[in-house]
């Protein structure tokens, strides 16, 4: 998962409130700064094993949670679903 698509990802997880009353924004935009920076703040293995948890929650959920995510958090949506396309058009490669 590209670090773009990821961060999205970890934003929009972090941030449950998508459909919150405007006077609850600026608590969300704080989570969002908050959640920007502890994903910064984390070394490589730290990213590595958050990417990995959420994979592993990802592929839990039925495709009607998958759906419910996906209208609540559709920035994130969108760049899972982009991230899905770059992958499956990419070439297959060895090392």
């Amino acid at each position: 998962m590209s670090k773009p698509a990821l961060l999205a990802t970890l934003i929009a997880l972090s941030t449950s409130f998508a459909l919150a009353p405007v006077a609850r924004a600026e608590a969300t935009d704080d989570q969002r700064a908050a959640m920007k920076q502890k994903w910064e703040s984390m070394t490589p293995e730290e990213r590595a094993a958050a990417k990995e948890k959420m994979k592993a929650k990802w592929e839990s959920m039925t495709p009607e949670e998958k759906k419910d995510f996906a209208q609540k958090h559709p920035q994130a949506a969108r760049m899972a679903a982009r991230h899905r396309e770059g992958a499956a058009s990419a070439p297959a490669t060895t090392k």
